[in-house]
């Protein structure tokens, strides 16, 4: 066998190892991560460590996962209205945009029903206000 054959077989086998690892990470990022249990009300307090997509967060009550409570943001803006704002749909990374706003920083979340919450920051502004930003569209284009 040809060591052009070799070499295309290698790459072949290793493009098919990377391809199933792919899948297996793309398995288990569809897991949750924060698994702590939604309070039935009241005000959760803490720093955002984890953003799942365009309107769910959540919020650390606990230096581990099953101490981290996953939040829908009640009023958040929906993803189409992120993705019409901004100037082509290759700019729009509408969890991007939560990103930006909120991750690493501490908020307070008032439980509205079920996993719903309106969260602001410290400075007592609405998360979801903050969505709706144009700058905040801009600088969450670059996050991943």
């Amino acid at each position: 066998m040809s060591s052009i054959a070799k070499a295309v077989i290698a790459f072949t086998a290793l493009a098919g190892a990377g391809f199933l690892l792919g899948h297996a990470g793309a398995a288990q990022a569809a897991e949750r991560v924060c698994t702590a249990q939604v309070p039935a009300s009241g005000v959760l307090h803490g720093p955002v460590l984890h953003v799942e997509d365009a309107d769910t967060l959540c919020v650390a009550l606990g230096a581990t996962p099953d101490q981290w409570v996953r939040l829908t943001l009640a009023d958040a803006p929906s993803t189409s209205m992120i993705q019409r704002a901004s100037l082509t749909d290759a700019e729009a990374n509408p969890r991007g945009t939560l990103m930006a706003v909120a991750f690493s920083q501490n908020v307070d979340c008032t439980i509205e029903q079920g996993d719903r919450a309106v969260c602001t920051l410290a400075d007592g502004r609405s998360v979801g206000a903050l969505l709706r930003q144009p700058v905040a569209r801009v600088v969450g284009k670059d996050w991943r």
